[in-house]
């Protein structure tokens, strides 16, 4: 499954297109849900999207072994070294999504 580089490349597409629409999230967010057929598409994941592509502005194929749920609570950290420690202790423990948010809202980063 390769839907992590889709989300990517949507972001990538959103960051792209920012000044053709004034309202483009809610442009992106109907085009994509009328071509795709999915809810999925709303505002927020949007956002998602688009914050997916600043923050990790080149691709790596490791990713799709994270889910997008994964990417979502990264996405939620602002500090690029902290969400860069968390993307790799992933990677390389192969943890699911809870054990992310334990690490998060216990401050792994900051104890090391």
């Amino acid at each position: 499954m390769f839907k992590n580089i889709i989300y990517w490349k949507i972001g990538k597409h959103l960051y792209q297109i920012r000044n053709k629409h004034e309202n483009s999230l809610a442009y992106l967010s109907n085009y994509y849900s009328y071509y795709f057929g999915s809810n999925f598409f709303n505002r927020e994941n949007i956002r998602y999207m688009k914050r997916f592509y600043l923050y990790f502005p080149i691709y790596c194929p490791k990713y799709e072994m994270l889910s997008w749920e994964h990417f979502k609570i990264l996405l939620k950290v602002r500090n690029s070294k902290e969400r860069n420690f968390y993307l790799y202790y992933l990677l390389f423990t192969n943890s699911n999504v809870e054990e992310l948010e334990l690490l998060i809202n216990n401050h792994i980063f900051e104890r090391i």
